[in-house]
């Protein structure tokens, strides 16, 4: 049974929380990285990675920093009234 990583180490930080196997599980590395990266042990191309998983995590920083990015390019445009 996979559980989160902050319910695992007894931790209350929890913003970038992703699922990993417990500890009683078989170990399958290939499954354990699909469940820590994908947030679904049974991932697959045609399918979507779990809303609380490192790759959602990194997918929203990725689109935050274009954000960011494009409105700093348009930042000298204000200031020229364009």
């Amino acid at each position: 049974m996979s559980q989160l990583i902050s319910n695992a180490a007894n931790s209350t930080y929890n913003d970038f929380d992703t699922l990993i196997p417990s500890l009683g599980e078989t170990a399958d590395i290939v499954e354990a990285f699909r469940l820590y990266h994908y947030g679904k042990a049974n991932y697959t191309d045609n399918s979507e990675p779990a809303t609380n998983s490192i790759y959602k995590h990194l997918e929203s920083l990725n689109t935050r920093t274009e954000d960011l990015e494009e409105g700093i390019a348009l930042a000298p445009l204000l200031f020229m009234g364009g």
